[in-house]
């Protein structure tokens, strides 16, 4: 019985793990790349014909669609993944889709995108 729980611990683990560092076990960059996020805002972040750049840097600010414009930090971030629609960047509309993520890989793209490029 000993062994039968001892394989299921690391086979959660693992579980854990590959859901934590993405399909391709390569952390947050994995998570940005097999979720979709590289096929809108590009694979090394600067933008594409669908989703903004996602270069800035902790304490930037970005204009929305309402006018407004917002500070970049962990909790915009994560909002924006989250639930995108909530603060539209102007010239861009409500297409991105709400990502079914774990917390876990949630707070590694947050980290991700808020890294110096």
């Amino acid at each position: 019985m000993r062994g039968v729980r001892a394989t299921a611990v690391v086979a959660m683990s693992s579980a854990v793990l590959v859901s934590a560092c993405g399909a391709d076990g390569e952390g947050a960059a994995g998570v940005y790349r097999t979720n979709g996020c590289s096929a809108c805002h590009g694979a090394d972040r600067t933008g594409g014909a669908l989703g903004p750049a996602l270069m800035w840097s902790a304490g930037d600010t970005v204009e929305l669609a309402d006018g407004s414009t917002v500070e970049i930090d962990a909790a915009y971030v994560e909002q924006a993944i989250v639930d995108p629609s909530a603060e539209i960047v102007a010239g861009w509309d409500d297409t991105m889709p709400a990502a079914s993520l774990s917390d876990a890989e949630v707070d590694l793209l947050v980290d991700y995108l808020l890294a110096e490029p």
